[in-house]
């Protein structure tokens, strides 16, 4: 797999060039990059400071994601233990359902009698406005429809 195009001539900062070319600093991330004989002499020293570098990215990243799902993780256990759902029950919600306001709509149904279909008519219906975001932002993506609905694009 290539690097990605911010790494890109950062690991290995001599090639590319021509025997005989004249020495040319290239724009890189931090600003124009030099062949130093430290990171040429330990090409890994150099990769591990960028892998810790993105595992850093991935760890904020994903600190960010649990900081937005958290709160509606809680709030929608409560709304379950309200219904009466055991936790195996809510949690099993959450993992294959996750859809937001037609998760609470669910539980609320089901936890006042409510039958299934009705649960989930009462989902499609609060979630046939994404119908139309995907229909905006179509020409916006990359590759055949049927891949990006494979991929979840």
């Amino acid at each position: 797999m290539p690097d990605p195009p911010i790494f890109r001539g950062a690991r290995h900062a001599g090639a590319g060039r021509t025997a005989g070319s004249a020495e040319q600093p290239r724009a890189g991330l931090n600003g124009p990059v030099h062949d130093d004989t430290d990171a040429d002499a330990d090409p890994a020293a150099a990769g591990a400071e960028t892998d810790a570098a993105t595992r850093r990215r991935i760890n904020r990243q994903a600190a960010s994601i649990v900081a937005s799902v958290a709160p509606f993780g809680l709030v929608f256990g409560a709304a379950a233990a309200t219904a009466g759902l055991s936790l195996l029950e809510a949690m099993g919600y959450s993992l294959f359902v996750f859809a937001g306001s037609s998760q609470f709509a669910a539980v609320e149904i089901l936890g006042d009698g409510g039958s299934v279909a009705s649960a989930a008519i009462a989902g499609l219906l609060l979630n046939v406005r994404s119908l139309a975001f995907g229909v905006v932002m179509a020409p916006a993506l990359a590759g055949a429809w049927w891949k990006r609905a494979a991929n979840g694009r």
